[in-house]
């Protein structure tokens, strides 16, 4: 699955950074050119990007200076893997399966790349370039959120669910490098436009590596799919957020897949933030309950 959303300054600093997730990975050809790669070894480049200036702080890399409070600071690409690979690599601790994941997350920002842009003033005519460079941070989780359930009869107003749900959230950042040198807001239109094809890319690939790991894959619809191991009994049992959305979406005026990213992002409540270690103790004693083992039997 992929979700898409643009972010402001102050989301993309205190949820990506401050908040649970310190230990991000640079990824894109606008990342190389600025000499970033691997781990996000310290937040302040990432800062710095955010508003628009050279990761050491002191330039500002597009031109005509805009408030950082006004201007879009990133844009976050979501891939998350299908409930059953979750359970798999983070239940059962199948850490291959999770490598896959980054695999294909890899390959979906490289097919992303090729569709960015920017917008340049040419003899007093503006005209969208192609680039073909982004500058990512990429931060992997593995837990759910909590949903809002006012429209659903349950005891709790609120559900943290925590289930487990691998998904890595790529912050594109609002920089793109020109051909000849000169760095410029990233025009992502297009990118947007052809957001399908990149979720298309991640869940191909990701199926493809899951089935060199010896899984079986059953197809649900387009590229979509599961391990076919899991039977819909088991990814139920972990999938109280997915339901609230199915739930809500059918009382949608549309059933496409955009509508529904709207309502699951509409439906965001904040998480609770636990230690990886504390999540899977939750999630061990929920195998037990639910009596995953024998589902999968």
């Amino acid at each position: 699955m992929l979700v898409c959303c643009n972010l402001k300054l102050d989301k993309a600093q205190e949820y990506y950074v401050h908040s649970y997730s310190p230990d991000g990975k640079w990824h894109g050809q606008g990342a190389s050119e600025l000499a970033l790669s691997g781990i996000i070894a310290s937040p302040q480049p990432y800062f710095n990007l955010l508003e628009g200036f050279h990761p050491n702080g002191r330039d500002y890399l597009t031109g005509k200076r805009v408030s950082p409070l006004k201007r879009r600071a990133a844009s976050d690409f979501v891939f998350s893997t299908p409930k059953s690979v979750s359970l798999q690599a983070l239940v059962y601790g199948d850490e291959q399966l999770r490598e896959a994941h980054r695999q294909a997350v890899n390959s979906a920002i490289a097919l992303l790349e090729t569709y960015s842009q920017s917008r340049i003033c040419q003899k007093g005519r503006s005209q969208v370039v192609d680039t073909g460079n982004l500058i990512v941070a990429c931060f992997e989780h593995i837990e759910s959120r909590g949903v809002l359930l006012k429209d659903i009869p349950l005891e709790k107003q609120y559900l943290f669910a925590e289930n487990p749900h691998l998904h890595t959230h790529c912050v594109v950042m609002n920089l793109t490098q020109l051909a000849d040198g000169r760095w410029r807001s990233l025009h992502n239109q297009q990118m947007y436009a052809y957001q399908k094809k990149v979720r298309e890319r991640y869940e191909r690939t990701l199926a493809e590596r899951a089935q060199q790991l010896g899984y079986q894959i059953r197809y649900k619809q387009g590229s979509d799919f599961d391990l076919a191991m899991y039977p819909q009994a088991a990814i139920e049992a972990f999938s109280q957020r997915r339901r609230v959305i199915d739930r809500l979406g059918a009382k949608s005026e549309s059933s496409s897949w955009e509508a529904k990213s709207q309502i699951w992002l509409k439906t965001r409540c904040c998480k609770e933030n636990k230690s990886d270690s504390e999540l899977m103790t939750q999630w061990q004693h929920k195998r037990q309950v639910v009596n995953l083992d024998g589902l999968l039997a």
